[in-house]
């Protein structure tokens, strides 16, 4: 018995050498990753656009139209949005050669006039952007005094810089928008505006018809 109850007590001995002391804490730390990945899209595309009237080919006139997009986008760097049109002369009468000429083109943070001249003997067709984040418009319609798309972090107002399509590049495109951010989770929204203008007695002629451009706004996260 003696020896029984020897055993028995140097096998518990063993055991409460082995197993850790009741009431002493210890600590696993560990991490959890999960990657997202940026997407882009268009929330709200735009719409055709059919401008404000119809312009006599003689005595002249402006007319104006718009359209609206709304980009949503996660990347952490923002994005940035893009206008092309299917050829060097933007606008043409259906069924024909005949244009209406691109307003004054420049390339990007290229430095041309404020405002939209219509002292151009020859009619012209011009766009312009605004947004429901000014800050977000591209430094193309940004102006300095009275010259557009000269640096960034100028100042914009609504309407002041128009510009053209590239009479000599289809393949160019025009930055709209940049924005350095996510955009709100419902989106951001864009207006591109249209101008047409003909002068009195324009030079060349402006043969009677309807006249078309084809454009296409490209969003791409930065």
């Amino acid at each position: 018995m003696l020896a029984a109850v020897l055993i028995l007590s140097i096998i518990f001995a063993i055991y409460l050498v082995s197993e850790p002391i009741v009431g002493q804490a210890v600590t696993d730390e560990f991490t959890v990753t999960q990657t997202v990945s940026s997407a882009i899209a268009f929330a709200a595309t735009a719409s055709d656009v059919t401008m404000s009237g119809t312009l006599n080919g003689l005595t002249g006139g402006t007319t104006l139209g718009e359209t609206s997009v709304r980009v949503t986008s996660n990347n952490v760097s923002g994005y940035n949005m893009t206008i092309k049109f299917s050829s060097t002369t933007a606008m043409k009468r259906n069924g024909s050669n005949d244009t209406i000429a691109n307003y004054v083109y420049s390339s990007d943070m290229s430095s041309y006039p404020t405002g939209y001249d219509t002292s151009l003997p020859n009619a012209q067709f011009g766009f312009t952007i605004n947004a429901s984040n000014t800050s977000e418009v591209s430094s193309v319609f940004t102006h300095t005094g009275g010259n557009c798309g000269t640096s960034n972090n100028t100042t914009f107002t609504v309407d002041n810089c128009w510009r053209g399509a590239s009479s000599t590049d289809e393949n160019a495109a025009t930055t709209l928008i940049y924005s350095g951010a996510p955009t709100p989770a419902s989106g951001s929204t864009s207006t591109v505006k249209f101008r047409i203008t003909i002068p009195n007695g324009p030079t060349p002629a402006v043969p009677s018809g309807t006249y078309v451009a084809t454009a296409t706004l490209t969003a791409l996260d930065n």
